[in-house]
């Protein structure tokens, strides 16, 4: 009996061993695959698939975009909230440039059943309308190319000294065979990118105060070390405060209108640091001292100017955090790679930059669902130059880009590739 028993408990022990190196294995896997869904090489990040659409942005708010294709033409849709009068730029972007890839601009206005009329500034660019135009893809070359909107430049640009035209849309990989367009998504991207996004909860997303970003937006001027102590109680109830009358203002009643309010604030009322690139100085991040600083129309000798204040990506994924947590929003900061439609694409990364962390945006957690929102993007606000110490102007654009909220995992390919969601 006592023999039996022996061999009854080695098998259980056996067994238990077992399953331990079972959970241990499945554990393991389970952390790796998380791990490496933003792991692919370059080659697998730059292939691409044909698609029938592109879609992005919400009729219910921002600005939407809808992409198809017929015969030489690419159709577009497109919602949008500002004055466009001044007319659009779309256009088509090779990578690297050569000289010729910028064409004159032709829109060809109507429905897609009338394309008959090509007119320089088709009607129905007024605030709150939807236009529809398709731009004429026939007489290009065969090759890969990148398709852009553009608002043409308007007066209150000239007079801010932007020569830039502000990017409405940007990033549909678009590949022309004998005159005919066929739009392509980045799927492994978006693959990679929804997978990071969902194998996180991170359970301190409403934490009011940012407390779990001290280490990332807490430093004193021209530090990167020492974060400040953080007054939990106060700095939440100053968010709230601001927040509550962001929404109220903007007559925001549902979580998403709520957050579109707030990407609008943020977007519109802070400027890039440039002058800190140019003279190689950190950035100030802090989301309770630039919130005052703005707010209460105060400068300091580094980054605000009689309430302009100048941030990187950081700091303005840090106000939005702090002001969409205050509405009770769940939002935290993601961390990964961005790169610029106009100047470079995903055809010509290289796997170092690649695995750079260089950009830093958010996620909001509406509806059962994480929306892909970058506020510092969709700003075309900046203050001075990268190449020039000295500049220390600041330019104010009557134009934010809708574009950057909710921007759909496909579309959001195109352009950021995520890494890591909490640091």
């Amino acid at each position: 009996m006592n023999k039996q028993n022996t061999q009854i408990r080695g098998l259980l022990l056996r067994g238990v061993s077992l399953l331990c190196i079972l959970c241990v294995t499945v554990a393991f896997s389970l952390t790796v695959s998380t791990e490496n869904a933003s792991a692919y090489t370059t080659a697998q990040l730059k292939k691409s698939v044909a698609t029938d659409s592109i879609t992005t942005g919400s009729k219910t708010c921002g600005d939407y975009f809808k992409l198809t294709t017929e015969g030489s033409y690419i159709n577009v849709e497109f919602k949008h909230e500002q004055d466009y009068s001044a007319g659009l730029s779309p256009r088509l972007i090779q990578y690297p440039l050569p000289s010729n890839s910028v064409r004159k601009d032709t829109i060809v206005s109507g429905s897609s059943s009338s394309r008959n009329t090509i007119i320089e500034n088709p009607s129905g660019l007024a605030a709150n309308s939807t236009v529809y135009f398709s731009y004429d893809c026939s007489n290009f070359a065969d090759g890969t190319y990148y398709f852009r909107i553009c608002g043409n430049k308007f007066a209150a640009e000239s007079a801010a000294g932007l020569t830039d035209y502000p990017s409405l849309f940007a990033g549909v990989k678009v590949v022309i065979k004998d005159g005919q367009p066929t739009l392509h998504k980045f799927a492994n991207i978006s693959s990679a990118n929804k997978t990071l996004a969902n194998s996180v909860s991170y359970t301190k997303s409403k934490t009011k105060s940012l407390s779990d970003y001290r280490y990332q937006l807490f430093y004193k001027k021209g530090t990167s070390s020492n974060p400040r102590k953080i007054s939990a109680t106060t700095e939440a109830n100053y968010y709230k405060k601001i927040s509550d009358k962001i929404v109220k203002d903007a007559g925001a009643t549902t979580n998403y209108e709520k957050a579109y309010a707030i990407f609008r604030f943020v977007a519109g009322n802070f400027y890039y640091d440039n002058n800190a690139i140019a003279n190689g100085r950190s950035a100030y991040d802090d989301p309770y001292y630039n919130l005052k600083y703005q707010q209460n129309k105060t400068g300091n000798s580094y980054n605000a100017y009689n309430g302009k204040v100048a941030l990187h990506c950081d700091g303005f994924a840090g106000i939005y955090t702090a002001l969409a947590r205050a509405q009770g929003i769940p939002t935290r900061m993601v961390y990964g790679h961005k790169i610029v439609q106009g100047k470079t694409s995903w055809e010509v990364e290289t796997a170092t930059l690649l695995k750079k962390n260089n950009h830093t945006w958010v996620q909001c957690r509406i509806g059962g669902r994480w929306v892909n929102i970058d506020p510092q993007q969709g700003s075309s606000n900046t203050y001075g130059s990268a190449t020039s110490k000295t500049d220390k102007k600041w330019k104010k654009s009557s134009i934010i880009k809708n574009y950057y909220f909710d921007i759909s995992y496909d579309q959001f390919a195109a352009t950021h590739k995520f890494i890591k969601l909490v640091i």
